[in-house]
């Protein structure tokens, strides 16, 4: 069984929490989703600040919720209530680690769209960026397949 997955890219934001912390993002994707379907926001987030942060909520009208969702000691992927970045440090999200998932999408995820999130970190600060999708490429797997 051949399975072809598109990837898309989604570019130009940075968490810029004024004087006390800067966090950045860098290698942000999300699988191509049609409308109704969800999936996981990925990218790598880099706290330049000495202090830890967390992330507590992401906003964004483009899915009807969205959770944070990190593995729990049992390897399980469970929500969470935030996430910590820890300070000098840096953290990826992931499809099967921590991600924000995006659930119910309102519109599907294809190159050309483009969504404002706004996300809260623990220091009180709210951090508005934009997601601006594009074509990434795609991936073929294959797959044997076995009849039973």
């Amino acid at each position: 069984m051949k399975k072809t997955l598109c990837l898309l890219l989604a570019t130009g934001f940075t968490f810029n929490s004024e004087a006390f912390a800067v966090i950045n993002i860098t290698n942000a994707w999300v699988q191509a989703t049609q409308q109704g379907g969800s999936t996981a926001l990925s990218m790598s987030v880099q706290n330049t600040a000495d202090t830890p942060d967390n992330l507590i909520s992401v906003q964004t009208d483009i899915s009807e919720r969205i959770m944070l969702r990190a593995k729990d000691a049992s390897g399980h992927m469970t929500p969470f209530s935030s996430i910590p970045i820890p300070a000098n440090g840096s953290i990826n999200f992931g499809p099967t680690a921590t991600h924000i998932y995006l659930i119910r999408l309102k519109k599907p995820l294809t190159p050309g769209n483009t969504s404002p999130l706004n996300a809260a970190l623990a220091n009180g600060h709210a951090v508005k960026f934009v997601l601006s999708f594009q074509y990434a490429g795609q991936v073929t797997l294959n797959a044997p397949v076995k009849a039973h």
